[in-house]
């Protein structure tokens, strides 16, 4: 039985939200529709692709798993024919803008491979700091998208979409973490490693620290730069505030700890203007940085 991109685009939304219910809310198509398209897509592939026997929440088999990676390609092979197909001939600048940790860590390096061989199409980066110049510049038309992690918010003439949910954490060497017996009273006298002095970024590390109740009295170290935050990290000087998808790899390897702190989950969010003229090409590009952000591909 032959499987449609409709039931893989469904497929792989629900994946990423391991909840139906939510993920037919997002898409704006009933429940039913979408238990109906991975019902079909599970007829292809030869058996369940979520494990749904805890209510709503639906996790992904094991062959849930293997399919995930499989329809991912799918789609980046159908969105790579379909961008090559409509935008054929046509020259365009794109205007990207987003504060330095997702311009650095995710878009820059990311999207000139994604269109490397794509000529005739201009990308340039906007860096704003704060989420109002990031908004402003979409809003004059200065921007022809913006990215951000935090909340999704609803404002007059814009357009928000949410692509992923992000989790952050307070992350240590193992020798640092295992001074910490009591929390947060033990944390806030650790060595920490935080952005440079008076940035935004600096900002924003000490008002989730204030809020996870962590008052840090020792700064080891700075940097603008998240891998040298991340080297500090691990080489034992600090703690830091690391997105959890950042240190995966140095938990996985044994050289970071995350702490037992909950911080709120944000959002990663795509903004475009309401009234924008649709042009072919640039909502392409822009569907498909988009895409590689909900993927977190690095």
């Amino acid at each position: 039985m032959a499987f449609t991109l409709r039931q893989i685009e469904v497929f792989v939304e629900a994946a990423q939200d391991e909840n139906f219910r939510k993920t037919a809310d997002r898409l704006n198509i009933s429940q039913p529709a979408i238990s109906r398209h991975i019902r079909l897509l599970e007829q292809h592939a030869g058996g369940r692709l979520f494990v749904r026997d805890r209510g709503s929440h639906a996790q992904l088999s094991p062959l849930g798993e293997a399919m995930l990676v499989e329809a991912r390609a799918v789609l980046r092979a159908a969105q790579k024919v379909s961008f090559a197909a409509e935008t054929d001939g046509m020259e365009v600048t794109v205007r990207i803008a987003a504060g330095n940790y997702l311009l650095d860590r995710w878009i820059r390096p990311n999207v000139r491979r994604l269109f490397a061989t794509e000529d005739g199409l201009n990308l340039e980066f906007v860096q704003a700091a704060q989420h109002e110049e990031l908004l402003r510049l979409v809003r004059a038309g200065e921007a022809d998208c913006a990215f951000y992690t935090g909340d999704l918010l609803d404002l007059p003439g814009l357009e928000f979409t949410a692509l992923r949910e992000t989790s952050v954490g307070i992350y240590a060497a193992p020798a640092l973490a295992a001074r910490v017996r009591q929390v947060p009273a033990d944390l806030a006298g650790l060595p920490y490693v935080l952005s440079n002095r008076g940035t935004p970024s600096e900002a924003w590390q000490l008002a989730t620290l204030r809020g996870a109740g962590v008052a840090p009295a020792r700064i080891a170290a700075r940097s603008q730069f998240m891998e040298v935050i991340i080297d500090h990290v691990v080489e034992g000087q600090g703690a830091s505030l690391i997105f959890d998808e950042d240190a995966r790899p140095y938990v996985e390897k044994g050289q970071m700890v995350r702490l037992p702190v909950d911080i709120p989950t944000g959002q990663r969010v795509l903004v475009t203007r309401r009234d924008r003229q649709p042009h072919p090409r640039k909502e392409l590009v822009i569907r498909r940085i988009g895409r590689m952000l909900q993927e977190g591909l690095a």
